[in-house]
C-alpha cells in the first residue's frame, strides 16, 4: 500500500496529472487525434474519454475506435472530463456540468451555479459506480457533490478559500487546500474527515484507503490510515 501511494506521488510530480491504470489484458492501440486535447480519463475497462478545444467530448473503445463525439460546451480552453467504470462520462467547464451516458446521450446538464473563469475550476471526478459527481471552484470557494443520475445537489459548501483540489483515485475523498491547509472531505456525505490532519502543504495526495502524503518544503510525509 505504501508503495502504491508513493507511485501516485511520483507520477504527480512528473506529469502533474492523474493517470488511471489500463487493464493488463487490453491490447495497445494508437489513434491520431485531430485538434488539441484539453483533458482525458481512462476507465478500468480501457475506455478513453477526452475533451478537445472545439468543446466536444469523445469516447474511444479500448481498441481506439471513436464511439461518439458530443458538443458539451462553448468554452474552448478548459473542459475537464472523467469516466466511471461503466463508461458514464462527466464534463466540467466554466459554463456547465454535464453527465453523458455510455452511448453519448446527455443524462443531465446544468449551468454552473457560480460564474467562474477557466483558471478557477479544478478537475471533475465521477465515482467508479457513477453515483456521485464532485466539483470544486477556486474563485467562489465552492465545492459540491451532485447525483450522477439526475444532477441533484447532494451537498455543497462555501469555504474560506480553495487554493487546490485533489481527488483520491476512486473519488472517495476530496482533498482541498483551504488557505493552503489540508482539509479532506468524504464525497458521499460532504463532511470533513477527522482522520486527516489539518496541516500546511502545497500538494497533498490522498488514497481511498486513508493513506495520505503531504509536501512541506523539501519534506514528504506519509500518514497511514487511523
Amino acid at each position: 500500500m505504501r508503495g502504491k501511494i508513493y507511485a501516485y506521488f511520483l507520477l504527480s510530480l512528473t506529469f502533474m496529472a492523474l493517470i488511471s491504470p489500463i487493464p493488463a489484458n487490453a491490447g495497445s492501440s494508437t489513434l491520431k487525434i485531430t485538434g488539441r486535447v484539453i483533458s482525458a480519463a481512462v476507465s478500468s475497462s480501457g475506455y478513453l474519454a477526452y475533451t478537445d478545444f472545439l468543446g466536444y467530448a469523445h469516447l474511444l473503445s479500448p481498441d481506439g475506435r471513436e464511439l461518439w463525439r458530443v458538443k458539451v460546451t462553448n468554452a474552448t480552453k478548459c473542459a475537464y472530463i472523467d469516466i466511471s467504470e461503466d463508461s458514464k462520462v462527466a464534463v466540467l467547464s466554466e459554463e456547465r456540468i454535464s453527465v453523458l451516458s455510455p452511448e453519448g446521450k446527455v443524462i443531465w446538464s446544468r449551468e454552473n451555479p457560480h460564474k467562474v473563469h477557466c483558471w478557477m475550476i479544478y478537475p471533475i471526478k465521477i465515482s467508479p459506480d457513477g453515483r456521485i459527481v464532485v466539483v470544486a471552484w477556486e474563485g467562489d470557494r465552492y465545492i459540491a457533490g451532485f447525483s450522477g443520475g439526475d444532477g441533484k445537489i447532494l451537498w455543497q459548501k462555501i469555504l474560506k478559500s480553495v487554493d487546490g483540489a485533489y481527488h483520491s483515485p476512486k473519488g472517495k475523498y476530496l482533498a482541498v487546500l483551504e488557505d493552503y491547509v489540508l482539509t479532506v472531505f468524504n464525497t458521499t456525505t460532504g463532511e470533513r474527515d477527522p482522520h486527516f490532519k489539518e496541516v500546511f502543504t502545497m500538494e497533498p495526495l490522498v488514497d481511498d484507503e486513508g493513506y495520505y502524503a503531504i509536501i512541506q518544503m523539501n519534506t514528504v510525509t506519509l500518514y497511514p490510515p487511523s
